[in-house]
């Protein structure tokens, strides 16, 4: 890890998901009826439709491997979230 002093490193499960997709797991892992899924039909100019982090330089670079997989870090990542946060404010 020598010399990564200001360099970026793309952390993510290195596959494909589309924006709806992520929404739509998020919003089912709340449990949270009231959210509206959205949609994202038509592109306008600089949209991502899709996202996807390219974690190769952070394996090259950094050994570093994904250890959870999507769906199971969302999952703890809500899990923490309710613990810590309220509605309306922090804990």
């Amino acid at each position: 890890m020598e010399g990564t002093a200001g360099e970026a490193f793309n952390i993510g499960f290195g596959g494909r998901i589309s924006i709806n997709q992520l929404a739509e797991k998020l919003i089912v892992m709340t449990g949270n009826k009231d959210i509206v899924v959205p949609k994202h039909d038509t592109e306008s100019r600089g949209d991502f439709p899709e996202t996807q982090a390219d974690n190769g330089k952070a394996r090259r670079v950094l050994g570093w491997s994904p250890r959870v997989a999507l769906d199971q870090g969302l999952k703890d990542y809500v899990e923490w979230f309710k613990a810590n946060f309220k509605a309306g404010g922090a804990a």
